[in-house]
């Protein structure tokens, strides 16, 4: 399990460095080496992350057989995180086909199901008007030292707007 969470890093590294052909390869080397280890968790994550990756490249038919894949060992594990992550990636995947009511319905679903460390406990931070929440303890600091901004504490309604950052 600590290789395939090494190489899910390092893919998560390079997708965020906008690095996507690298990310691809790291990601692909965490479900390889998740397999061998039995590392479910690590396999699920770096499929639904694949899948993204897949949908900012345009190739959504790519990220919705990836979105498969992670889908089959979410059901398997049972992990309700994941579930509300692989809602969001359909959503996106939706969106990246303008096919804009399949994918407010997704996200409405998973927002719905979400509370905020469950759900977005990996992002940097998350922002709901003037509010803010991060799971990162010196991220938190800041939004408190940031006049005008305050820390989110409660869960979200369907129909807020949130932005987040991962």
């Amino acid at each position: 399990p600590l290789a395939a969470d090494t190489h899910f890093a390092r893919c998560k590294i390079l997708r965020d460095a906008s690095q996507r052909d690298e990310s691809l390869s790291a990601c692909m080397q965490a479900i390889t080496a998740a397999l061998s280890g039995n590392d479910d968790l690590t396999l699920a994550r770096a499929f639904t992350v694949r899948a993204g990756i897949f949908g900012g490249l345009g190739q959504i038919e790519s990220g919705r057989q990836e979105l498969l894949y992670a889908e089959a060992v979410t059901v398997r594990l049972g992990d309700e995180a994941l579930k509300i992550q692989l809602m969001m990636t359909r959503a996106w995947l939706d969106a990246r086909e303008d096919r804009v009511e399949s994918a407010v319905a997704w996200a409405d679903r998973a927002i719905a199901a979400a509370d905020l460390p469950k759900f977005f406990g990996d992002a940097q931070i998350v922002w709901k008007g003037s509010q803010a929440y991060s799971a990162n303890a010196n991220t938190v600091a800041q939004i408190q030292a940031t006049q005008g901004a305050s820390v989110l504490a409660a869960d979200l309604a369907v129909d807020d707007e949130i932005w987040v950052k991962y």
